[in-house]
């Protein structure tokens, strides 16, 4: 394979590897902002129920 094939496939990789590592960033932030408002909705419901309970018959 000649030289400038290989840098080719080298290059190429690297950008494979980049593109990987962006795109699992992204995700990672992405799961967490699902998980805060996943949380954030439980403790709204928990406080609901809470205050629903509190109320006089």
């Amino acid at each position: 394979m000649a030289a400038p094939d290989v840098q080719h496939l080298a290059d190429a990789s690297e950008n494979d590897a980049a593109q990987r590592y962006v795109r699992g960033q992204l995700m990672a932030s992405v799961v967490e902002e699902a998980m805060r408002r996943a949380d954030a909705m439980l403790r709204l419901d928990a406080s609901l129920r809470l205050a629903g309970r509190r109320r006089p018959s």
